[in-house]
């Protein structure tokens, strides 16, 4: 490798670890910025793209973020988070399928990747799938029981259910119906204390007779 090469090199790498200091900082223009120099270093860096995109999203520029994510998978086909993030921006645009068929790549590219099984959740939970919804937040859990996320999309999944089967037992009982143990806000306080002090009298309200 010829000196100024090195040099390059050297540079790119310094450049990206500045940029990716600054996205933890959540300082987007900076990084942007540090991004930038890195490329104009090496405009074939795939990884500076993506990142640089992720900024520019969050800087309220999806075209500057979509060209940059194109980019990096133009330039890298097996960058998962290229993929993650374009399918995040997807989400955003409403463009499910093409989120869903991202996702799915970057998952199968890095069956590990716990962000692309919790980001496929949140696209089948919108699009009302909530068993592949679960099934895929159970993956990412068992993947990894000390990464949070998953567990917050899993509960939203389950609160969207309640809502669902709530929304059905008014449509049987009537307009006025109220369920017996109140509605889904009030259920999921009485579930929440019931676990934390092990008094199970909430789920009696439910119980029904034989008929």
């Amino acid at each position: 490798m010829r000196p100024t090469a090195r040099r390059n090199q050297r540079g790119v790498f310094v450049l990206r670890r500045l940029g990716d200091a600054q996205l933890a900082r959540q300082a987007y223009a900076a990084a942007v910025v540090h991004y930038t120099c890195a490329l104009q270093l090496d405009p074939d860096y795939a990884p500076a793209y993506a990142r640089r995109g992720y900024a520019q999203i969050n800087l309220g520029d999806g075209d500057a973020a979509m060209n940059d994510y194109n980019r990096a998978l133009e330039l890298d086909e097996a960058l998962v988070e290229g993929y993650i993030n374009r399918g995040a921006l997807y989400v955003q645009l409403g463009n499910f399928g093409l989120a869903i068929g991202d996702f799915t790549l970057a998952a199968q590219l890095d069956p590990n990747s716990v962000s692309a099984l919790n980001n496929r959740a949140i696209v089948h939970a919108i699009e009302g799938n909530y068993a592949e919804a679960i099934a895929d937040l159970e993956a990412a859990i068992a993947l990894d029981p000390d990464v949070a996320p998953p567990y917050a999309t899993l509960a939203a999944v389950y609160s969207a259910l309640a809502a669902e089967n709530y929304q059905r037992f008014v449509a049987v009982s009537g307009s006025v119906a109220r369920l017996p143990a109140g509605t889904p806000p009030e259920v999921l306080v009485a579930i929440d204390d019931s676990l934390r002090n092990g008094n199970y009298t909430f789920w009696l309200t439910l119980v029904t007779p034989g008929e």
